[in-house]
């Protein structure tokens, strides 16, 4: 082993372990999302894929969370934006600021 080999340990590739583990990947995160939303939760997933159109006519993955298309959700937060700049960032500012149990903590009623 080398110095450098010390210094900055060989991570085998993402997809075939967990980083930092020798534990195998999952064999799911390889395959397509689950078809049905009982299914994605059963699974600890945060998306899941039916094939069906939305409303809008999007056909992508769904949020598990509030069942609303990935696409219609970006464009929901664009509108959100546009109407006013200053209170998004000031938001996305104030969530930097915590860490990921107090953002979680602040009342997150879509969090899965």
């Amino acid at each position: 082993m080398t110095l450098l080999e010390d210094v900055f340990p060989i991570i085998p590739a993402a997809n075939s372990v967990f980083i930092g583990t020798m534990e195998p990947a999952p064999a799911l995160r390889s395959q397509s999302p689950p078809a049905t939303r009982a299914e994605a939760k059963a699974l600890g997933l945060n998306r899941y894929h039916t094939g069906k159109p939305c409303s809008r006519g999007h056909v992508v993955n769904r949020w598990v969370s509030t069942r609303q298309c990935v696409d219609c959700a970006k464009a929901a937060d664009a509108r959100r934006y546009a109407a006013d700049p200053e209170k998004m960032k000031a938001r996305h500012r104030n969530l930097q600021l915590l860490t990921p149990t107090e953002n979680l903590s602040k009342g997150n009623r879509f969090h899965v």
